[in-house]
């Protein structure tokens, strides 16, 4: 597909630096035109993109399996938070019922002086 493109994006979709395209503009060799102060190259970018889809489609696949790896590394994380959320439930229960147990154990207890009276 060609379009107008940046000096930045045809180097470097070109794989050459911006003074290098600037150069090719200035001898005609590229297709340019003035947008303000920039210049703007009419490219085929298919091209370009075409020869970097190789290269690309190793990356993605990389890059697919790491997300796969993270995926699972995520799915046993969540295991072990749902793990310790239930084991910090069953220790709640049981610190309430050893609170409740303390409190009933303070009610029992009768002070020094009623204890002498009877």
């Amino acid at each position: 597909m060609e379009q107008w493109i940046t000096v930045k994006e045809a180097s470097r979709l070109r794989k050459c630096t911006e003074r290098n395209i600037l150069d090719q503009i200035s001898k005609g060799a590229i297709q340019a035109k003035k947008d303000g102060r920039k210049w703007q190259v009419f490219m085929d970018t298919t091209e370009a993109t075409s020869e970097a889809s190789p290269q690309f489609a190793e990356v993605i696949s990389v890059l697919k399996n790491q997300l796969q790896e993270k995926d699972s590394q995520l799915k046993e994380k969540d295991k072990q938070i749902a793990l310790l959320q239930e084991q910090t439930g069953q220790l709640n229960q049981l610190l309430a019922m050893e609170k409740k147990q303390n409190l009933q154990l303070t009610e029992n207890k009768k002070p020094w002086w009623k204890k002498i009276k009877r």
